[in-house]
């Protein structure tokens, strides 16, 4: 009897733990797409940016998009590494040694979609060792970045939006989802602007400048979407200021991206399917 008990107990004990599991609440899938970059209207083969927007149970979400940055001379240095059967020289060895080959990243929001994480993922060239070549944790007023080329803090007296530079259209969309913007409005917006170099990591108080430029109908696959089409100069440390022209829906969805001083070249949203508002 004692061990028909013990039987007995243990399964309400199973029972209950596969409860539990299954009434674990799951993050669900919001959207998903691809955008690609183009040649003066044409895509370019082998530049695809796959994501997905997903909703955490807490109401946050995650833009997750996957692609492949590479360094073109860590990469040239490791097949003559491999080619010639050598090890690298100690000097050579130290300046690719932490050489990224960027694959990913994710942005997390709060359900106010205030960018509040940041992650870009890779694997070091010359090992294929996977890596967090950045990571960044957002507060309004304090912003932390590290990775394999150091760390940087900025603290700030005004709250400040996280922006990231880098070439994945949906960062923008918190942009467009803060702004508030009226029709034939500019606006001036306070920025931690975080960039990760080839060698350091930067982290910088920027003030951008967007303005509303016109509405416009954008074709994405088989169908018509509205936008809002836009202008956003953010200011650089020691460099020009990033000047970007894009187009947006209401919703945040960002259709398409032309940067400045790369002529004729873009990114496009050539597929977007739609599971749930956000």
């Amino acid at each position: 009897m004692a061990i028909l008990s013990r039987v007995a107990a243990g399964c309400i004990l199973l029972l209950g733990s596969l409860c539990a599991a299954a009434q674990t609440p799951q993050r669900e899938k919001v959207a998903e797409g691809k955008y690609l970059k183009t040649k003066n209207g044409q895509a370019i083969a082998g530049t695809d940016q796959d994501w997905t927007v997903w909703r955490n149970p807490d109401g946050s979400l995650a833009m997750e998009d996957k692609f492949v940055v590479t360094n073109p001379a860590a990469e040239l240095t490791a097949k003559i590494e491999a080619g010639t059967n050598k090890p690298l020289g100690a000097s050579l060895r130290h300046d690719v040694e932490n050489a990224v080959r960027q694959t990913g990243l994710q942005l997390t929001l709060s359900p106010d979609r205030t960018p509040r994480a940041l992650t870009v993922t890779g694997n070091l060239v010359l090992s294929g060792k996977p890596v967090e070549a950045l990571t960044c944790d957002v507060q309004s007023f304090v912003t932390t970045c590290k990775g394999l080329h150091g760390k940087r803090k900025l603290a700030s007296k005004d709250p400040l939006l996280f922006f990231y530079s880098f070439p994945f259209p949906m960062l923008l969309s918190p942009v467009i989802l803060h702004a508030n913007l009226p029709i034939s409005h500019d606006t001036t917006m306070k920025f931690a602007v975080a960039t990760l170099n080839e060698d350091s990591i930067e982290l910088d108080e920027a003030d951008a400048e967007l303005r509303y430029l016109d509405n416009e109908l954008l074709q994405v696959g088989d169908r018509k979407i509205g936008s809002a089409k836009y202008s956003l100069e953010v200011p650089q440390k020691d460099a020009a200021p990033l000047k970007l022209t894009f187009w947006a829906a209401a919703n945040g969805l960002v259709l398409a991206v032309d940067i400045e001083g790369i002529p004729g070249t873009g990114l496009l949203l050539v597929q977007y399917k739609k599971y749930s508002d956000y």
